[in-house]
């Protein structure tokens, strides 16, 4: 959504999701529009969620199975190169570019293009870690991070295993129901949950826990998928072996099923701590005065403070995400060399 609005909209160019968000803040707003759009959206997710769910029921992905497994590397031959060649330049464009145009403008006095006029300062930086507020919303967000992703992994985990390994009736809905937020759109899905807590008698809104509530249902599609697509590869002659020699559920499921999760857990845990920390679309309508978080901040930022405030905000936001992703690779790392050993 966000650079969908941000790249697309100045030129009126829109997307379903830029189009539903016009709908939704305009004066009058048009909610019903919105609204019917929205569900269009589903329809079509919930076709392809379908089609998905017909596809992975054999075992076609299952790659570990009871007998002897190693992972071997595929041998790229002359193909290495040129392959190299189209993820550096995609790389070049998608990340290097952007990140050395806002490393560039956050450390300009006042934003130029003309060399003779460049004036260069960390002051900047020292302004974001100053302010009150946005001290306050990284804090909020790195709180949210770490609890999202959390409760996120063990509830993520255990709806994943009902859906892909238990024989539970009514699973084939369940999974359905928790896809259901990936066909709506976040700042929909937050409108939906302003408008359904702000009539209820509990007191959550402007607190982190609507927050929290949140980022738990808007990220249930991308920790359940995260973590079944570790799930569908494991055939489940692996579990069986475990019980055939007279292991208990929970033994079975601790020392076999988990072990060969942890790639999987691990990878959804960072990613639900790294989709927490730049979540925009939802949060922007769920914020209270206590309760800001650096997403929505940036925004505020980029329409009241200037570009260069603005570039520093968001790569101290950058930076929290490549310290995650430094965690996850250093983790499995070392989860490599032991499974080497």
């Amino acid at each position: 959504f966000s650079a969908a609005a941000i790249l697309g909209m100045p030129e009126r160019f829109f997307v379903v999701t830029t189009a539903i968000w016009t709908l939704v803040v305009r004066f009058p707003p048009d909610f019903p529009l919105a609204a019917a759009m929205g569900m269009s959206l589903f329809a079509v997710m919930l076709l392809m969620m379908y089609l998905y769910r017909r596809v992975t029921r054999s075992a076609t992905y299952v790659t570990i199975t009871g007998k002897a497994f190693r992972p071997r590397l595929l041998q790229m031959g002359w193909k290495r190169w040129p392959l190299f060649g189209i993820c550096l330049a995609y790389l070049s464009v998608a990340v290097f570019l952007p990140m050395l145009a806002l490393v560039y403008v956050s450390l300009l006095k006042f934003a130029t293009v003309i060399p003779k006029d460049i004036s260069w300062t960390l002051d900047n930086y020292r302004q974001a870690f100053n302010l009150g507020p946005i001290r306050a919303a990284l804090g909020t967000s790195l709180t949210l991070g770490l609890m999202t992703a959390t409760i996120g992994m063990l509830l993520m985990g255990l709806l994943s295993w009902i859906i892909y390994r238990s024989q539970t009736r009514g699973r084939g809905i369940l999974e359905y129901i928790v896809m259901f937020p990936q066909s709506v759109p976040r700042l929909v899905f937050g409108l939906g949950l302003l408008l359904g807590w702000v009539v209820m008698p509990i007191p959550v809104y402007g607190t982190i826990w609507l927050l929290l509530l949140g980022y738990l249902t808007v990220f249930l599609p991308l920790g359940i998928r995260t973590i079944s697509g570790v799930m569908v590869q494991l055939d489940k002659s692996v579990e069986e072996c475990a019980r055939v020699c007279g292991a208990s559920w929970l033994y079975q499921l601790w020392t076999v099923t988990m072990p060969l999760l942890r790639p999987g857990l691990i990878a959804a845990w960072v990613l639900l701590f790294i989709a927490s920390v730049r979540e925009v679309g939802a949060s922007v309508l769920l914020i209270g005065p206590q309760t800001k978080v650096i997403g929505p901040a940036i925004i505020s930022s980029w329409e009241s403070s200037g570009l260069q405030l603005t570039a520093a905000m968001a790569l101290i936001q950058v930076s929290i995400v490549f310290a995650a992703l430094l965690v996850l690779f250093v983790v499995a790392g070392r989860m490599a060399r032991i499974e080497g050993e």
